[in-house]
């Protein structure tokens, strides 16, 4: 071989080396981007849950303190509104781990699996005119949920570095409506 194919092919080689970083460098520099990505979404996501999970706590706390009023009907109805979650739908959940993420969007059928058993009692066990069975089981069922979102925010602070924020005042009163047990099921004889 002469000088020139050999200049010619150490041309082609040296083409090739510069052509092969520079695609390594861009691919390193979009995955380095895409992470990025990926964590300011997962950031933001638990911010804003984390901000729904603690209105969501506050208002089990009501739950749990609801003793009710006596209503047109001379029947006691409760005076707090039942809390509600609703997760945000326009945001990329896949930015959470699996974990965080199945806990996060399951966490709607756990709230649907209470209400169901507090209308159970509601109509099959509780009685009239105070309905303490109904004021019970509400209280506990609520309670349990407030401590398992209370939990799901305090995951959410510390995985995604949000300040923390003392909830021991709110741990106790949900504390004490887990404590509240329905009384049992009445038989009605023929």
């Amino acid at each position: 071989m002469t000088a020139d194919v050999w200049t010619f092919l150490a041309g082609g080689a040296s083409a090739l080396l510069v052509a092969v970083a520079t695609q390594a460098l861009t691919m390193w520099r979009e995955v380095r981007g895409r992470k990025s990505e990926w964590e300011r979404d997962g950031r933001y996501l638990a911010i804003r849950l984390v901000c729904i999970l603690d209105r969501f706590v506050n208002e089990c706390c009501s739950v749990v303190q609801d003793d009710g009023i006596f209503g047109e009907h001379g029947e006691r109805e409760g005076a707090a509104a039942s809390p509600d979650y609703k997760p945000p739908a326009d945001v990329e959940w896949r930015s959470f781990t699996p974990e965080l993420m199945y806990r996060s969007l399951s966490f709607v059928d756990d709230i649907e699996a209470a209400r169901h058993e507090i209308r159970e009692v509601q109509f099959e066990v509780s009685t009239p005119p105070d309905h303490d069975e109904f004021f019970e089981e509400r209280a506990s069922q609520y309670a349990k949920l407030g401590l398992k979102a209370l939990k799901l925010a305090e995951d959410l602070r510390s995985a995604y570095s949000i300040p923390k924020r003392e909830h021991q005042a709110v741990q106790a009163i949900l504390a004490r409506g887990t404590k509240k047990i329905v009384g049992p099921i009445p038989v009605i004889s023929k």
